[in-house]
């Protein structure tokens, strides 16, 4: 037996898209109240400035080995003299 769908072909697609739909409505909502304010989110940017300290620290080790080895080069010549 076959069911009647001479009437309306589609209602069954309709409600698999209506259920489908308030689904995802729900689960929508749920993900935005888990969300923190904004407030906290701009916090947490302003404790992540520290991080850059160390590049400056960085190039200071980076020059004070260049320097370091240009003596090295250089001071036999130097002590020459």
């Amino acid at each position: 037996m076959k069911p009647n769908y001479q009437e309306d072909q589609a209602e069954q697609l309709r409600q698999r898209s209506e259920r489908r739909s308030h689904k995802e409505s729900k689960e929508e909502q749920m993900s935005v109240s888990s969300l923190p304010s904004r407030s906290e989110t701009h916090k947490n940017k302003r404790n992540k400035m520290k991080v850059r300290i160390s590049f400056p620290l960085a190039r200071l080790l980076l020059i004070l080995f260049m320097l370091l080895v240009l003596i090295a080069v250089f001071a036999p010549l130097w002590l020459d003299q």
